[in-house]
């Protein structure tokens, strides 16, 4: 028997599909600017909240998020970047730290000047890092981002200024972030407030302060609850954000884009989702796992059971009840041989009837215990070739001529003493009546 199998999905433990409407009119939490906005559990994955998070528009800098993300797959934080030629061929309007060409820096180094100071130099030196080129890194990126099920994004570059094809979604950046808090290390550089870089071949020490204005206390923005964000800005994409905060614990993400007043909207969001949420554990079905069968043609070859967690913990809203939870199992029945293996089991929660709050459909991948049977026993019939034929015949007649002399001088002598055994036994006879 073949050891379980996780079924493969989007997500590693929860793939979210954002909510199935994605035009609210009017967001529930009043006054939000935001023309994009998303919040998410950030354990479960879960949305919470959502205006036109569907809507593909320009991300500016919260682009890095994603950047930082494959540098830490891919690099490792001590390794030593030289900046190229390229990677300082930048507009001197955008976000920059000061480097030159030829200076050595760390990852590390490079990625607190990408994440704090929202460099975008940097952001090139780590794509050239990654991938030898930023055009190759790009590729990287969007591939990336689809196997997170972002597929709603696409970027051509690391930095986020604007090009033409350069977009993604308020959905889909928070489920890239989300991703990101998940890898190691990535926190320390989107939570950082300050770093002293150290001096290098072509300059000296530099200091950077972040620019999430949430982190840093002598800003009237200051929430003790954020503990990491990126920012963005330019003139197509305006004001994008991206927040996590913790509070008892739990630990949301908000994305805003396209606002006017993106701290006062990212409060907003927090306090809504943090206040107006109560956590519920939905039971899933207790009946015996689903079966499918595997067909190698006409036969038989195997089985597949599907089985599924006990429960799933969400989060409510206040106008919900576990009622408006439903889920629904989904599975084949008959799969051939070799055919991919996929099953789900789908949890809607009802449309809150708010704005914002829009039916939600969550998916969990099902876990699948494969059975394959043997292929059928085959009589195999020896099957002897005319020369091993030829020589078995020619044993057989040397062994014949070895034995018939043999036999012609065996079979007389043992004639011949059976005789005198006979005649002797006569001859004992006689003389016992006589």
């Amino acid at each position: 028997m073949k050891r379980p199998v996780l079924i493969p999905c989007v997500l590693s433990a929860l793939l979210l599909l954002c909510p199935l409407r994605v035009n609210a009119s009017v967001p529930a939490p009043d006054g939000l600017s935001a023309k994009a906005a998303v919040l998410m559990d950030a354990d479960t994955g879960q949305v919470l909240y959502e205006k036109n998070a569907g809507a593909r528009r320009a991300p500016a800098s919260i682009t890095k998020i994603l950047t930082g993300l494959l540098v830490l797959e891919n690099l490792d934080t001590g390794d030593t970047l030289t900046v190229s030629e390229q990677a300082v061929d930048m507009p001197s309007w955008g976000s920059n730290a000061g480097l030159k060409a030829g200076e050595k820096l760390t990852v590390e180094e490079a990625m607190y000047a990408m994440m704090l100071r929202s460099a975008n130099e940097a952001a090139n030196v780590l794509a050239e890092g990654v991938a030898g080129t930023q055009e190759d890194f790009a590729e990287l990126m969007n591939r990336r981002a689809q196997e997170l099920g972002a597929t709603d994004t696409f970027f051509t570059n690391a930095h986020g200024l604007s090009g033409r094809g350069h977009y993604t979604t308020a959905c889909d950046m928070a489920i890239i972030t989300r991703q990101a808090l998940a890898t190691t290390g990535f926190s320390d550089y989107f939570g950082a407030d300050r770093y002293a870089m150290a001096a290098t071949n072509k300059s000296g020490v530099r200091f950077f302060t972040h620019t999430h204005r949430m982190l840093l206390e002598s800003y009237a923005q200051y929430d003790d609850e954020v503990i990491g964000g990126k920012t963005g800005y330019t003139m197509p994409a305006g004001y994008t954000l991206v927040t996590a905060a913790r509070r008892e614990g739990r630990t949301l993400i908000c994305v805003v884009m396209g606002s006017d007043t993106i701290y006062a909207d990212t409060r907003t969001l927090l306090d809504f989702g943090f206040d107006e949420f109560i956590p519920y554990t939905h039971r899933l079905a207790e009946d015996s796992p689903g079966e499918a069968t595997i067909w190698d043609g006409e036969r038989e070859a195997g089985r597949v059971s599907f089985s599924w967690p006990e429960s799933v913990d969400l989060w409510l809203h206040d106008s919900l009840e576990p009622e408006n939870v439903a889920a629904k199992y989904d599975y084949p029945e008959k799969l051939a041989k070799g055919e991919a293996i996929e099953g789900t089991v789908g949890l809607r929660i009802a449309d809150s009837g708010i704005d914002g709050l829009p039916e939600t459909l969550i998916t969990l991948p099902l876990e699948a215990e494969v059975v394959e049977f043997p292929p059928p026993a085959v009589a195999v019939t020896a099957v002897v070739a005319p020369e091993e034929a030829e020589d078995d015949a020619s044993q057989r007649g040397e062994l014949a001529a070895r034995l018939i002399p043999a036999a012609s001088i065996a079979v007389p002598t043992f004639i011949l003493a059976a005789l005198v055994r006979l005649v002797g036994r006569r001859k004992r006879r006689r003389h016992r009546y006589w």
